[in-house]
């Protein structure tokens, strides 16, 4: 559209007008500006100044008041009740500024609407209420909705901080509302509760997590101690579960649904004759009860295993003073499916074995291990 002035006089007025416009936007954007940056010197002055450059922006007053408050110094709690009471008046629902002013009910109320409608704000909103004095139980109660997501949020955040006794909290009030959780989920938690030597709490978790995870009836060997024996679930690399090496060279580690002992699968790893595979290499970290008796079982095939050590596996108790090694028999050159069994018994302060294979070039098959009352395997 073309817009056709018929004199000078309106043309100027329509050029002035436009320049008021610009300059009045001008005005606001440097102001908002110059606001946001004395709000982040952090000083009275700097407050002071960017509410009184931006006084309907509620979060300048809410910073001015947590001066207030928190100053170690020269604190004043009648400005900063002032203060956020001038922020409320602009932003009511506003769950950081009720919750530093104590009223943990209003924001309770406020930060759950928030988390369920974007439970990715769990583990900030949970760490907030923590911070300001809520207990844990308090804070499951009043701000996590039955939500997944949100509590697996929770974990992970509180794991990786270091608080690993919130995390079981966590973890505990998930499983009582009956989820479905991969394991993968619980791998941050149990690592964490083994790193604290909390083994009965890991062996715990674990158990649980099988179940919510669906797994309960994996098949294997009956009784036995060592998760997944068999090599049925698919779930490796965390927990109690295998731990397969990464980018190992000229090795192929693979599930065989065709070369199998019992049940549906097998370990089957295929080497050129140029690599090693160590016991921290293809592992499984068994919880175990101390002084307690246990018998290693596993079914291993060989085809063209060519060196003088031959394949083995390694039991290596995880004590605070024992740290012996049991290896089983060896398996050269090329044998059809043999049966290994040796006894082993756990120390008086040991609470976890390791379980690693030992093997060098050839082709070999592993599981459909079995257990006695003990130990069973792919293993224990």
């Amino acid at each position: 559209m073309i817009l056709s002035l018929p004199s000078n006089a309106q043309r100027a007025v329509l050029v002035a007008a436009s320049i008021a416009v610009a300059l009045v936007l001008s005005y606001f954007s440097i102001r908002n500006a110059l606001a946001t940056h004395y709000a982040g010197l952090q000083t009275p002055e700097a407050y002071e100044r960017a509410v009184h450059l931006e006084p309907a922006k509620a979060q300048n007053w809410y910073l001015l008041g947590r001066y207030w408050q928190y100053n170690l110094e020269d604190p004043d709690g009648a400005r900063a009740i002032h203060s956020y009471l001038f922020a409320l008046s602009l932003n009511p629902g506003s769950s950081d500024i009720w919750l530093d002013q104590g009223e943990l009910e209003s924001a309770f109320t406020e930060m759950r609407h928030a988390v369920e409608a974007d439970p990715q704000r769990a583990a900030e909103s949970f760490s907030r209420f923590l911070r300001a004095g809520s207990s844990v139980e308090l804070t499951l109660d009043r701000l996590l909705p039955p939500v997944k997501e949100a509590y697996i949020d929770v974990i992970w955040d509180q794991t990786t901080d270091g608080h690993t006794e919130n995390a079981l909290k966590v973890w505990d009030r998930l499983v009582a509302i009956h989820p479905h959780v991969p394991l993968r989920d619980v791998f941050p938690l149990i690592a964490a509760l083994r790193n604290s030597k909390r083994i009965t709490d890991a062996r715990r978790v674990w158990d649980q997590a099988v179940v919510v995870a669906g797994m309960a009836d994996l098949q294997g060997p009956t009784g036995s101690i060592l998760w997944d024996g068999g090599f049925e679930s698919g779930v490796t690399r965390g927990g109690y579960s295998w731990l397969f090496p990464e980018g190992v060279r000229n090795v192929q580690i693979s599930i065989d649904a065709q070369e199998r002992h019992s049940g549906n699968h097998s370990l089957r790893l295929t080497f050129d004759g140029e690599s090693i595979v160590t016991s921290t290499e293809i592992c499984h970290y068994v919880p175990v009860s101390p002084s307690t008796s246990y018998t290693f079982s596993a079914w291993m095939k060989a085809r063209a295993v060519t060196t003088d050590q031959g394949v083995r596996f390694q039991l290596l108790s995880l004590g605070t003073t024992d740290n012996s090694v049991v290896v089983t028999p060896e398996l050269h050159g090329s044998e059809p499916w043999t049966h290994i069994e040796i006894p082993w018994s756990s120390g008086k302060d040991v609470q976890e074995v390791q379980v690693c294979l030992y093997l060098r070039a050839g082709r070999l098959w592993g599981g459909g291990a079995r257990r006695g009352g003990r130990l069973g395997a792919g293993c224990l």
